[in-house]
């Protein structure tokens, strides 16, 4: 089967093109792409990108002919006429692309990733090609919620068009319980697709079996793992620290992910700055997954406190090794999250900081809390196989039907 991913670069094919063979961020991404190839299709990229460097692909699965065109359109975070001008040429030379793809080779299926996929819909639409619509997440509830449907189409206007245009099924990875508003909200009624609203699922290793490729930290410390944007909210648990330094806890935060907004990081420095903590805070870079998750079980607490939700496959990952959790008490977790046995939920930084350090002053209760956690980890979480296998047969099964 020929299958045609339209959409933006991800963690995982940059960490391919540049030479890595073992998968670096957004794990929903990456398995299904290899367990497809893996299962004998063919699987080609339209992407936009901010790549503009030579190719050094090592993995025997994966090879230049399989980019039919990479878009480079490096990120900004200019706002203004010349923002909307660059993403509206973007946009069309997605659609061109993607034309020219479908016109040169049969694709028996298209795979629409996020709003670069809508271009992916369109294309499909008009050649009447089975298609899917995959989202990594969803904030537009939240905007919902406060602008309303309409003032948060107008603002998000390629998002709104995903739901409008017809698909064969719509999947969007569930991070709170909330997603659905988004639907019932902008779904367009002559179109009867599936919506599926699935968890992620994860490998589990047992520590032991967890290989670091950096030091350990001796003193002690919090963890955060996710891109350095405005939305993950690495501010909240700066805050968190700040609050536990004006206790007299002189405790390090260690941030891991991509620098995905140059703009936010700076403001994170200014905020470090401003609250006396910057001394105590340190950036890590993109980590692989036994890294990560060795660094969130030796941590006192790992601070989730993301807009929207701290449900993402991050949350997963490090549950599995029973990391302790403090979380925002919003709905995200609270499925997973039994308060004070298997984590902590909590209504603010200082709420957070008042857990933090009573975790501090009583290290069997951190024991208590590794074993709990992993323990509902292995009740609650799919296993890897099982989610991103579910997810190929959808794909295979809807080109059968």
């Amino acid at each position: 089967m020929n299958i045609l991913y339209v959409t933006g670069i991800t963690p995982p094919i940059e960490a391919v093109l540049k030479g890595e063979d073992g998968i670096q961020g957004l794990p929903p991404f990456y398995y299904p792409w290899k367990m497809l190839v893996d299962r004998g299709h063919k699987v080609d990229f339209v992407m936009t990108s901010n790549l503009n460097e030579n190719y050094n692909i090592k993995v025997g699965w994966f090879s230049e002919k399989n980019i039919v065109k990479n878009i480079y359109a490096p990120k900004t975070e200019n706002r203004g006429i010349l923002r909307g001008l660059r993403q509206i040429k973007r946009f069309l030379q997605l659609l061109y692309y993607t034309n020219k793809a479908v016109k040169q080779k049969h694709y028996d299926f298209i795979y629409c990733k996020a709003f670069e996929g809508v271009a992916g819909q369109i294309i499909a639409n008009i050649y009447n090609i089975p298609h899917g619509v995959r989202s990594f997440g969803d904030h537009m509830y939240l905007e919902i919620k406060k602008y309303g449907s309409k003032k948060a189409a107008w603002k998000h206007p390629l998002e709104y068009l995903c739901y409008q245009l017809n698909c064969s099924f719509f999947l969007m990875s569930e991070d709170h319980k909330d997603q659905i508003i988004t639907y019932n909200s902008w779904h367009n009624p002559k179109h009867n697709y599936p919506f599926y609203l699935w968890p992620s699922g994860i490998e589990f290793k047992n520590l032991e079996e967890l290989v670091s490729d950096i030091d350990i930290p001796e003193h002690p410390y919090l963890f955060f793992a996710a891109r350095i944007d405005p939305l993950k909210r690495q501010d909240r648990v700066i805050k968190t620290l700040y609050y536990l330094h004006k206790k007299g806890i002189k405790i390090h935060l260690y941030f891991c992910g991509s620098d995905y907004s140059k703009v936010w990081r700076e403001k994170l420095d200014r905020i470090a700055k401003g609250y006396k903590v910057d001394g105590y805070i340190h950036y890590l870079g993109s980590v692989s997954q036994d890294t990560l998750k060795v660094l969130a079980f030796n941590a006192i607490a790992n601070v989730l406190m993301i807009d929207g939700s701290s449900r993402n496959n991050v949350f997963y990952e490090i549950m599995s090794v029973g990391a302790i959790v403090v979380g925002l008490d919003d709905g995200g977790i609270n499925d997973y999250i039994t308060n004070e046995e298997s984590g902590f939920l909590v209504k603010d930084e200082r709420d957070a900081a008042e857990k933090i350090e009573y975790l501090l002053n009583t290290p069997e209760k951190r024991e208590q809390i590794h074993k709990a956690a992993r323990k509902e980890a292995k009740e609650k979480i799919m296993s890897l196989e099982t989610r991103f296998g579910k997810e190929v047969n959808l794909i295979e099964n809807t080109v059968k039907d």
